[in-house]
């Protein structure tokens, strides 16, 4: 059995983020051969339930406020910690803000790998779901003897693949993926990027997509049987500025001002920041032959049940910045064509089987005539969008191989 030990942002305490995981931890539960314990950073109310044999660590996220403190004092003795002078010329307080948040989290992650010394064997797995503050803290513990033997990989998405494009500075990324074994990037678009920053290391930086449950064949023709002039849309995303749900809500709107003789139901799933903007839109601009749903945050079943009981014909995505989105996987599985934003890894996702592509700055021009294609051809892309799915972004396939792939990794 190998010891796999699974570093979080704070799954399973999160409603709104990391929710993907928990697929993989149902999958790989069923794999006797594993043995994983999930670390989280940070602690809520709020908690998913884990399958009985993966183990639940809380000693980061319950550390003490005095054993914060004295982490970060250490951190401040620390020689590499300095090293910030030689690696930047510019000391604006941004970049020194971001330098001392990672290198801090980073010496939590250290600190955790050091307290557990004695548990640790030389075998044992250490694998980061973000490329951010656990591999750097993989990259520091690789001082201790004891420690340089351990296999560490890491998973990279979006945001944390391209975090200098969004202001966001990192330390000592050439350092951290020189101590990394893998970075297993979820899109062929995140895994180029990283090659070409970091030439030296493209044997390191590998493909592995994500993957979510197929919804039963059963309920695919249910959920895209059609309703003369009536149609359903759905997105699925936190209420954040990225994800521009105020604008999928304008760009719906306007298609039904245009289209007054059909009747639309747009269902959006997920919660966020701008909850309140969005339903101000909404009471100020609906039109009469829109009708909105919103359901907040639900969880990853609750998203399944609404698939298989509603009549979806088009999903849409509109952000800014993307890896490879869950929420289209999860679409795609229950045999809704996509209409998404060509941004990040969309396109390895969003293809001719699976749907229509509109540029980052579309018109609404644009957005009505693809929207129209998915309406009219909604029956003739099932059968496209399902066979995609199961060839690209099945969790049975795709995590199984993720795991194997880490296991046979050698130093």
């Amino acid at each position: 059995m190998v010891n796999i030990y699974l570093f979080t942002h704070s799954f399973p305490y999160t409603k709104n983020s990391e929710t993907f995981l928990e697929t993989e931890m149902h999958v790989i539960s069923s794999y006797s051969e594993y043995n994983v314990t999930v670390i989280p950073l940070l602690k809520s109310k709020f908690k998913r339930e884990l399958p009985l044999n993966v183990v639940l660590d809380n000693k980061i996220c319950e550390y003490s406020f005095f054993h914060r403190a004295l982490i970060f004092f250490r951190l401040l003795l620390s020689p590499i910690f300095w090293s910030f002078s030689k690696e930047r010329t510019n000391f604006e307080f941004k970049v020194l803000f971001d330098w001392v948040k990672y290198f801090y989290g980073a010496s939590l992650i250290k600190q955790y790998i050091y307290q557990n010394r004695n548990n640790i064997n030389p075998d044992d797995i250490f694998y980061s779901y973000w490329f951010s503050f656990a591999p750097l803290g993989f990259a520091l513990a690789k001082n201790y003897n004891w420690f340089k033997t351990n296999r560490c990989f890491t998973r990279a998405h979006g945001f944390d693949v391209y975090l200098a494009d969004r202001g966001v500075y990192v330390p000592l990324r050439e350092f951290t993926l020189n101590r990394l074994e893998k970075v297993f990037v979820v899109s062929d678009y995140g895994c180029s990027f990283l090659q070409d920053k970091y030439p030296q290391f493209n044997h390191k930086v590998t493909v592995s997509r994500l993957g979510v449950m197929a919804l039963s064949k059963s309920k695919l023709f249910k959920v895209n049987s059609l309703i003369k002039n009536e149609f359903n849309v759905v997105s699925c995303s936190g209420l954040s500025f990225i994800k521009r749900v105020p604008l999928i809500f304008k760009s719906i709107n306007n298609y039904c001002e245009l289209n007054c003789n059909i009747k639309i139901t747009w269902v959006h799933i997920g919660d966020g920041e701008e909850k309140y903007i969005l339903k101000e839109l909404i009471s100020q601009q609906k039109k009469n032959n829109l009708f909105v749903k919103l359901t907040g945050s639900i969880t990853n079943e609750d998203v399944k049940e609404i698939y298989s009981k509603n009549k979806f014909h088009a999903f849409i995505n509109l952000s800014t910045t993307e890896g490879v989105p869950v929420s289209i996987m999860e679409a795609i599985s229950a045999g809704i064509p996509i209409l998404a934003t060509d941004v990040g890894g969309n396109r390895e996702i969003v293809t001719e089987e699976t749907g229509l592509l509109l540029s980052n700055g579309f018109k609404q021009e644009a957005f009505n005539e693809k929207l129209d294609f998915l309406l009219i051809n909604n029956i003739a892309y099932v059968r496209t969008v399902t066979s995609f799915f199961e060839k690209n972004y099945s969790a049975a396939n795709n995590y199984p191989a993720f795991y194997e792939n880490m296991t046979k990794q050698k130093m």
